[in-house]
């Protein structure tokens, strides 16, 4: 969501899965940075209470960053290149094959 809302991705709709926002996983610091964006995109506190409004934006800049991170690792830039050498390194026990 940050990395979108930072690269002014934002997908035009949502792909939802059906089980709508998780939001007991979402810490105090999440609703905060999603307040921020909310309050950034419609430069208005009008709308802070809408909390649909606010989950919705969060989702709609979530997927803009992943299409940007699939995209760029996909390319085989520095950046992608690195978050695997990241994620390989997090997960030294797994066996990794060329295989998806």
């Amino acid at each position: 969501m940050a990395y979108g809302f930072e690269h002014g991705a934002k997908a035009q709709e949502i792909k939802r899965s059906g089980t709508g926002t998780r939001v007991q996983y979402f810490k105090p610091e999440d609703h905060a940075l999603m307040a921020a964006i909310q309050l950034a995109e419609d430069r208005s506190n009008v709308n802070l209470p809408d909390i649909e409004k606010r989950y919705e934006l969060a989702e709609l800049y979530a997927q803009g960053g992943i299409l940007l991170l699939r995209n760029e690792i996909a390319g085989g830039s520095r950046f992608g290149n690195e978050l695997a050498a990241e994620i390989i390194a997090l997960l030294p026990d797994v066996e990794l094959t060329d295989e998806l």
